[in-house]
C-alpha cells in the first residue's frame, strides 16, 4: 500500500523542523526514497513496523559494490544521506551554470567567498509548496481567525520551503527573468537595490509573481539566547511598495517565519494594470541588525530576484530587463 501520490510530502519518519527560536528547518525536500513499512493490527490500536524481508526493492537507485567487488553494481537505498546527496548533486548544477562563461552566464567571475552563498540563495530560490501546503493548510491544525500563522509554522515543520525546482534558477525563459547579486552589509545599515521591469507592462494587466531570496553566514555568539548575531531581511523601498506584485502567496512560511533564519524567501503575485512608478524599477532594501550582541564586521549575503508573467501575456520579460541591464545598475550607498 502506497499512501504518497508524490515526492512532495515528507517522508513519515522523517524528524520534523521547526529549528532554534522557531527557525524554517529543514529548508528544503528532497527525495530520500520511501521506507518500507508494514502495519500490524494489535488489539485497537495500529502499529507501524520496519520491514526487513524486501527493504532492497524500495527507495532510490543507487551505485553499490556488488557482494564480489564489482565496481558496475546498483542497488536501491533510502534515507537522508539519499537525499543530502541529490542536493549536493543539485548545488554542483547550479555551480557548474554559474561558471559557464561561453554559456552566457554572467557570474563566472565570482568568487570563492561568494559561491557558497549563491548557492545557497539559489538552492532556495526555486522551492515552492506547491498543492501540498493548500492540501496541509486545509486540515491542519490550529483552524479559525487568527490562527494562520501557528498553523503554517506547522506546515513549514514538514515542507520547509518546500521541493526545489533547479532547473528553474539556471535557466530564463522569454516570461521570466532572474538577477543575482552578492555583497556585504554592516549592522544597522541598508542598502537599496533597483530592479529594472519590462517596459511592455506598463499599465497592463497581466497576471506576474515576484520571487525573492536572500541568503547569508551569520556570525555566532553561543553567550546569547538570540545566538545568531546578524539578522538580514529583504523589504520594498519604493513609493507604492510592491505595487507591480503587492499580494504575497498564503502557499508558504509566514513573513513572521522567514525572517527568523539565515534565507529570506517569499512569493509576490499581482494581476491588476499599474503605471509605472520609480521610474520603471522595484525598490527593494536589504537591511541589517545586530540582535545578539555587537557586530564587528560586515556581513557577506547574497540576493536573488526573479520576475515574471503570465505566458499569454506575451511580453519579452527576459529580453527587456536584459537590456535595461546593459547600463550597469549600481546599488545604492549604505544608509
Amino acid at each position: 500500500m502506497d499512501p504518497f501520490t508524490t515526492d512532495d510530502v515528507a517522508n513519515i519518519i522523517s524528524a520534523m523542523g521547526l529549528g532554534f527560536k522557531k527557525v524554517v528547518k529543514p529548508e528544503l525536500l528532497f527525495s530520500g526514497g520511501r521506507a518500507p513499512v508494514t502495519m500490524v493490527a494489535s488489539g485497537e490500536q495500529l502499529e507501524v513496523r520496519p520491514v526487513n524481508a524486501g527493504a532492497r526493492q524500495f527507495g532510490l537507485k543507487a551505485a553499490k559494490p556488488s557482494p564480489a567487488g564489482a565496481t558496475n553494481y546498483e542497488d536501491f537505498t533510502w534515507g537522508t544521506s539519499a537525499a543530502t546527496a541529490l542536493a549536493t548533486r543539485a548545488a554542483h548544477r547550479i555551480h557548474d551554470a554559474l561558471m559557464d562563461r561561453a554559456g552566457g552566464s554572467m557570474h563566472a567571475d565570482a568568487t570563492i567567498d561568494q559561491l557558497p552563498l549563491l548557492l545557497k540563495a539559489l538552492m532556495v530560490h526555486g522551492a515552492r509548496w506547491s498543492n501540498k501546503g493548500a492540501m496541509l493548510d486545509g486540515f491542519f491544525g490550529p483552524q479559525g481567525q487568527g490562527s494562520h500563522l501557528a498553523r503554517r509554522d506547522d506546515i513549514a515543520r514538514i515542507l520547509g520551503y518546500g521541493v526545489p525546482d533547479i532547473q528553474r534558477v539556471i535557466d530564463c525563459t522569454e516570461n521570466r527573468a532572474t538577477l543575482l547579486g552578492a555583497g556585504s552589509i554592516s549592522a544597522d545599515s541598508a542598502v537599496l537595490y533597483r530592479i529594472p521591469l519590462p517596459d511592455g507592462l506598463d499599465g497592463v494587466r497581466a497576471l506576474r509573481s515576484l520571487t525573492t531570496t536572500l541568503a547569508w553566514f551569520s556570525p555566532m555568539n553561543p553567550r546569547h539566547q538570540g545566538y545568531r548575531m546578524a539578522a538580514l531581511d529583504i523589504s520594498a523601498a519604493g513609493d507604492d511598495r510592491y505595487w507591480m506584485a503587492d499580494s504575497r502567496d498564503s502557499a508558504q512560511p509566514t513573513d513572521k517565519a522567514i525572517v527568523r533564519g539565515t534565507v529570506c524567501h517569499e512569493r509576490r503575485t499581482g494581476e491588476d494594470a499599474r503605471v509605472f512608478v520609480d521610474d520603471g524599477h522595484l525598490l527593494l532594501r536589504v537591511s541589517c541588525r545586530a540582535p545578539a550582541g555587537v557586530l564587528a564586521g560586515p556581513v557577506p549575503y547574497a540576493l536573488a530576484v526573479s520576475f515574471e508573467v503570465a505566458v499569454g501575456a506575451g511580453i519579452q520579460v527576459y529580453e527587456q530587463v536584459r537590456a535595461r541591464l546593459a547600463v550597469p545598475v549600481r546599488a545604492g550607498a549604505p544608509s
